[in-house]
């Protein structure tokens, strides 16, 4: 595979719809990402390589469409109708440097929120136009057909990183030679684009891995999310995906890294005989793999403070809160990552989740667009947020740790999920421990709780797939001492969460059954007559273990707090909204959002100023307003302004003296608001070294704006409705 990307400019304003709208304002808005960046997806460019190629092989050019594209189809469907992904991987497509001013913004967020407003950064690269439809009858506008929608700028270069192997240079540098409009309207002038391919240079970037530690049979992996991800829930097919990668998936990508077909055996028969296990990944905060919160933890309404813990309830607490004049109504906390609770206080977690707007074609391309039918419809799809980090582990014989290890070593690039081939999946896997696993401490106890930190599939005395919690139990004790019955009557209290897995084998082109399973944050307590010896730590029960099934925690249910608190952060800390400090303006895209902001500050402090003045002298003559507003047109100073005021009114007419008093108010008035006006922007917004982009000019622009503000005024006086 060789690393290439696609360069391409916009020759008109472009609008590739991202199939939402902002604020009710903007009926079609264009795609972007939560710094502001416009983008084009790459699953929409890669339909239009796609069409492209089809076109190309329709006038008898040999070109490997399905090859390079893929099979039309679902590859988590039915083996007959599944499909195939092709051999061309593209990534959405972006301005030139968004990293080095997404690095910026970060660093200026917290002393100026406004400032660094997604809106904001999306204002320097597109703009907002308006169409309607027009009654040929009447020739006038017709009602309520007037709408807004919002293009990329023409001019803007974006650049999409593509892996393929050299092969399908040529035949992608055709499909881009025939790749001519891109977008909504584009047989409204809207669209059109010019596509190239360049080869980029080999990087040698050296992989961040932990030490290897000796005779390792334990290796912790982080995930750092490059792009959307989607990790297909059994619920629904596009339109639902978990939460978190799991284990299987891992597996998956390191049996494609394996090329030989001896080291591929060894692995897939320490696989059947359980010597790997290959854990789940799941949200991680501070460098800590987080776990769901226990099914035993419930809040309590109407309270974000305080939690009830009922691993520790007493039959004395659940009295004495029943026989409560007030008594509080706990509900079980909703589905969220924690950090295991210290000291009373817990920290929840949710994993962000965005939803995205697709559509496919219809067969017939001359139609141009989506329609309701079998071959073609609109669809959204639900994945995992791009930038955050989910931590997993692989446990196994120290031989296959050493080797996994070493695979990892070579790269850092790694794909899951659905869609992989385009848009979704991209990631960046590297290792942060290795370690020789302890034996798990032996404690002798009455009292403990099992808590499962992944879904556990357990079959029945019948070999049925089965959720019941008495068949948990009889597990449980098989797994400790051989005995089914020991736990059979200790059961405390249980708190069961239940759900359903399934999967897709892509060896075979088969789904594997959807069967019923005990759901992470699953939670029994036990309480025994006489002392057992328990493994406090991890341990793995029921069925497909080494996919990251049954992963489970053991743990003492020590004297402990049944009130909880939960850990309460300021909205500072949350949102890093600290307004200490000043943002030095040092780049050429903070500098237009700034100039931007400036503007509207003119406007709003010239709406505001104009108030001041009408109430401090009263109303102006409109034909004085309207002839200095024509006098700003033709001049290029406020001092060519006054002089223009004293040709025009130096008569010694009484009108005419009462016109140059007021000019002479409103020169007056600009010249001495306009000194300190950018002075004052800068200190709302937090900025130092603000240039303007006609800082020579601010006092003509200030009053332009002043002029207009006054003549509003005017208006409203007369009872004339607002220009807009």
């Amino acid at each position: 595979m060789r690393n290439y990307r696609i360069k391409i400019e916009l020759l008109s304003d472009m609008c590739v719809s991202d199939g939402g709208i902002y604020n009710s304002a903007i009926d079609t808005d264009i795609c972007y990402d939560e710094y502001g960046f416009p983008y084009i997806p790459a699953k929409r460019l890669k339909g239009c390589l796609r069409e492209c190629a089809l076109e190309l092989k329709d006038w008898g050019m040999p070109i490997g469409v399905q090859e390079m594209f893929g099979t039309q189809g679902n590859d988590d469907s039915d083996s007959e109708k599944a499909g195939k992904a092709g051999a061309v991987h593209i990534r959405d497509a972006y301005i030139a440097d968004k990293e080095c001013f997404v690095s910026e913004i970060r660093q200026n967020q917290s002393v100026s929120p406004v400032l660094c407003h997604p809106q904001n950064i999306l204002k320097v690269f597109s703009y907002v136009r308006t169409q309607t439809s027009i009654d040929y009858e009447t020739g006038v506008a017709q009602e309520q057909s007037l709408r807004i929608m919002r293009v990329a700028n023409k001019g803007l270069v974006f650049y999409a990183v593509v892996e393929m192997d050299e092969k399908y240079e040529k035949e992608l540098k055709n499909c881009l030679a025939v790749l001519k409009h891109m977008g909504i309207a584009r047989t409204r002038g809207f669209g059109e684009i010019k596509a190239t391919l360049e080869v980029q240079a080999e990087k040698n970037n050296p992989v961040k891995c932990a030490a290897y530690q000796q005779n390792a049979d334990y290796l912790e992996y982080e995930i750092r999310l490059l792009s959307p991800v989607i990790c297909k829930s059994v619920h629904g097919q596009e339109e639902s995906s978990m939460d978190y990668i799991e284990g299987a998936k891992v597996l998956g990508h390191i049996l494609h890294r394996i090329t030989g077909a001896e080291q591929k055996e060894k692995f897939l028969t320490a696989l059947s005989d359980n010597k790997l296990i290959f854990g789940n990944a799941y949200l991680s905060q501070k460098g800590e793999r987080l776990t769901e919160v226990p099914a035993a933890f419930y809040g309590i309404k109407n309270d974000k403070v305080h939690f009830r813990n009922k691993i520790y309830e007493t039959k004395e607490i659940r009295a004495k809160e029943k026989n409560a004049e007030n008594p509080v109504q706990l509900n079980q906390i909703k589905h969220c990552y924690v950090c295991m609770p210290q000291d009373g206080r817990l920290q929840k977690y949710d994993v962000e989740m965005e939803e995205r707007y697709h559509h496919s074609r219809p067969e017939d391309k001359s139609i141009g667009r989506a329609v309701d039918s079998t071959s073609s419809k609109f669809y959204q799809i639900s994945s995992i947020k791009a930038g955050q980090t989910f931590k997993g582990f692989i446990s196994g014989e120290p031989e296959f740790i050493r080797e996994i290890y070493e695979l990892l070593k070579k790269s850092s690039q790694a794909s899951f999920g659905y869609a992989r081939n385009a848009e979704y999946g991209n990631c960046e896997i590297t290792v942060t421990k290795t370690a020789v696993q302890k034996k798990p401490e032996m404690q002798s106890v009455k009292k403990f709780y099992l808590k499962l930190n992944a879904p556990l599939i357990l079959y029945s005395e019948k070999a049925m797939y089965t959720t019941d919690a008495k068949e948990l139990v009889k597990e449980l004790s098989a797994a400790l001492w051989q005995n089914e019955n020991i736990l059979e009557n200790s059961v405390e209290s249980r708190y069961i969460k239940t759900t359903f897995v399934g999967g897709y084998n892509v060896t075979w082109g088969l789904r594997k059954p959807t069967v019923g399973a005990f759901d992470k944050g699953t939670v029994i307590q036990f309480k025994t007559e006489n002392t057992v010896d328990i493994p406090v730590g991890t341990i793995w029960l029921g069925e497909r273990n080494t996919e990251g099934y049954g992963e489970c925690e053991l743990a003492v249910c020590e004297e402990g707090a049944y009130y909880g608190e939960y850990v309460q952060e300021t909205l500072s800390a949350v949102k890093g909204q600290d307004t200490a400090g000043e943002i030095k303006i040092c780049t050429e895209l903070l500098g237009k959002v700034a100039c931007n902001l400036f503007d509207e500050y003119l406007h709003a402090y010239a709406a505001h100023k104009a108030k001041d003045h009408e109430k401090e002298y009263g109303s102006y003559s409109k034909a004085t307003v309207s002839n200095m507003q024509i006098m700003c047109s033709e001049s290029k100073s406020l001092e060519e302004v006054k002089s223009t005021c004293k040709d025009r009114y130096g008569e010694k007419s009484e009108e005419k003296k009462k016109k140059l008093e007021q000019a002479k108010k409103i020169c007056e008035t600009v010249e001495r608001d306009s000194k300190d006006i950018k002075d004052k922007f800068m200190e709302q917004y937090h900025m130092s070294d603000f240039e303007y982009k006609d800082d020579k000019n601010i006092e003509m622009i200030y009053l332009r704006q002043y002029l207009i503000q006054l003549k509003y005024r005017l208006r409203q006086k007369e009872g004339v409705p607002d220009e807009q």
